[in-house]
This record gives C-alpha cells, structure tokens and sequence, in this order.
C-alpha cells in the first residue's frame, strides 16, 4: 500500500547529514526512499514554502536538497497553503489529487526565484522579520490574555480545549466569513461547506489551537517557528506519516485527533525505512 510522507524543511536537510545516522547509511536511505518512489510505494508531499525554506541552506548542501525534493516528490508541488485553501472553499470540499500541484509554468516560475542569489537574500531578510514580528505579537498576545485570566490560566485553557471540534469550527467559519466574496461562497451561510470539509483550513487551524493550548495550558512559551510549523501541519492534511525531528512540533501535532496521521522523528522514521518496518 502506498504511503503519503510530508517532511518539514530539517528532514530534508538531514538525508544528507544529521548527528546520528553515519554517511553510509545516509546514502542507503536516499537510495531506498528512490526506489519505492519508483515502484509506487512511497509519495512525497511539499510545498512552496518548505522549497523556499531549502533555497535558504547555505553552502553546498542547497543544491543537494533541492535536487532531492524534486527528485523524490516528482516535482509535483502543492499549490501554495492560501491557494488551496481557496480553491477548497470554491469547490466546497478536497481538491482532486491532480489539483492539488502547481501547474509546470509556476513551477518553473518558483524554481527561477529560488536560483536568483539576490531574489535568496531578499527572502531570507523577509523570513527573518516575520519570524521576528511573529514572536513579538505572540510575546504582547499572550501576556494581554494572561493580565486578563491570571492564574486560573491552566483550568481555563483545559475547559477551552475540550472544546476542541467546537472551537476549530468556530475559527474557520470567522476565516471563511473575512474572505467570503473572495471565495465566492454563498451569501447564505447555511449554504456553505463545513469547515471539516476543508482539509487545508481545517488542519491549519486544528495546529493552531493545539499551540494556544501548549501555550496557556502548560506554560510553554511561542515558538518562532509556530507559523510555519501550521503550515507546515497542513500541507500533512493528506498525508499518512509526517516526519520532524523537532520535539515540540511533534508535541502540538499529538494533540489534533487525527489517529490515521503518524507522527514520527527523523531518526525513527529513518530506523523503520531502514529496517523495512516501514
């Protein structure tokens, strides 16, 4: 049976050199990963967010992952996170597998970007300020709710996120609401699709509130990475495993209930790849 993989940007990064599995094996896991895309056993999802973040790797090792994303996912590219969020909503309902990629001519359009050094740069510096404007919203953000909750925090945030279902849906109806006309949706709302029916937008969303939960719950503090590491979840909304060695991540991830969804570590993944567990 085929499997669907999502890795996140240091999954690739780490097929070519990581702190725990030697070169030599490296090279096996690459060259297995080849072969069962070959037979069809195995499908790479990505993105165009997950190659810009690659396109950012200095040195060498640049050109390696490229090359390896596009090699192993057949250069089939999901179409950008907003993008299939709205063509979702236009549709009402999951995109068919073949629409769900960037057509060759966007794709060439991408690739000449991320071969452009000076378009790299402006990339990198533009990455950078949103992580930073990120962290500093989420920084006033959480300490606005706390003044206001004090210290019953952690049983509020309990209450709240058994909730979940009702609260996700809440969420995506308020997003579906700001960008109505441009989705074209109905006027009526009880003509619209259930955010459930919305793979893209629901997952999106579904990681967001299991962060906000991390955060007020267990007294973690935000991420910089959080918003990409939604993306990142969403463009899994497809996928049967996905693979990221970060720990947090993976934390935030267990709490959507989503049971047909693995989450897994590099290193295990690899281990199970290797071994023919997987």
């Amino acid at each position: 049976m085929k499997q669907t993989i999502v890795l996140d940007n240091n999954g690739w990064s780490y097929l070519f050199g990581n702190p725990w599995i030697p070169p030599s094996l490296l090279r096996k896991l690459r060259n297995t990963l080849r072969w069962r895309v070959e037979e069809g056993r195995l499908d790479f999802l990505t993105s165009p967010s997950l190659l810009v973040e690659a396109a950012r790797i200095r040195g060498d090792l640049r050109a390696d992952v490229l090359r390896e994303v596009l090699r192993l996912s057949g250069r089939k590219i999901l179409l950008d996170l907003r993008d299939r969020i709205v063509q979702e909503a236009r549709i009402r309902g999951s995109l068919p597998n073949a629409a769900r990629y960037l057509n060759d001519r966007a794709l060439e359009t991408v690739l000449r970007r991320l071969g452009d050094a000076q378009a790299i740069c402006e990339i990198d510096d533009a990455v950078r300020q949103e992580v930073e404007r990120f962290r500093v919203e989420e920084r006033r953000r959480k300490e606005s709710i706390e003044r206001k909750v004090g210290k019953d925090r952690s049983r509020l945030t309990r209450q709240w996120f058994a909730r979940r279902e009702e609260n996700v849906a809440d969420w995506c109806l308020d997003f579906m609401r700001e960008n109505a006309r441009r989705w074209r949706l109905p006027q009526e709302e009880g003509e619209w699709p259930h955010p459930r029916e919305l793979p893209t937008l629901w997952h999106l969303v579904s990681y967001h509130h299991a962060r906000i939960a991390r955060i007020f719950g267990d007294g973690q503090g935000p991420d910089p990475s959080d918003k990409y590491d939604a993306a990142c979840y969403a463009d899994a909304a497809h996928a049967d495993v996905l693979v990221s060695e970060d720990r947090r991540f993976r934390e935030k991830c267990s709490l959507v209930p989503r049971p047909d969804l693995v989450v897994l570590s590099f290193r295990e993944w690899a281990r199970r790849v290797l071994t023919g567990e997987s």
